[in-house]
């Protein structure tokens, strides 16, 4: 479920992978429920510089020119580094979705709410497993 330091997380005693960490509101933790003596406390290193945690989003937008350079620029003025990307524009509606570096989950707010700022953008979201 790819957490990020802020989400509020959980460990697991998984057998064979030692401690897993999951978001607490990850569906596989509904289903780890089954066993609940294997959850274990755990909490993000404080004061650790934690850079390189990746996580998905979605933009969907109405598409027009310079769509794809707003939101980049977007993305490197909130620090967050771009590994991978894709999108598709459908009958004038733009559905694009990156991978990117972030630190923390503060800084994914910022982000999604900048993302959500740029003209003709009506929505932006942290892409989490359903």
């Amino acid at each position: 479920c790819t957490p990020v330091p802020g989400d509020d997380i959980v460990g697991y005693i998984s057998l064979g992978k030692g401690i897993t960490i999951h978001r607490s509101d990850c569906p596989n933790v509904k289903a780890l429920m089954r066993n609940p003596e294997r959850f274990t406390p755990v909490e993000w290193e404080e004061g650790a510089v934690q850079r390189g945690f990746r996580v998905q989003i979605a933009v969907y937008s109405w598409d027009r020119p310079r769509l794809l350079e707003d939101v980049a620029r977007t993305f490197s003025e909130h620090g967050a580094n771009i590994v991978s990307y894709g999108g598709v524009v459908d009958d004038q509606l733009a559905k694009n979705w990156y991978t990117a570096e972030l630190g923390d989950v503060k800084e994914l707010r910022g982000l999604l709410t900048a993302l959500r700022n740029i003209e003709a953008v009506f929505d932006a979201y942290r892409v989490t497993p359903s």
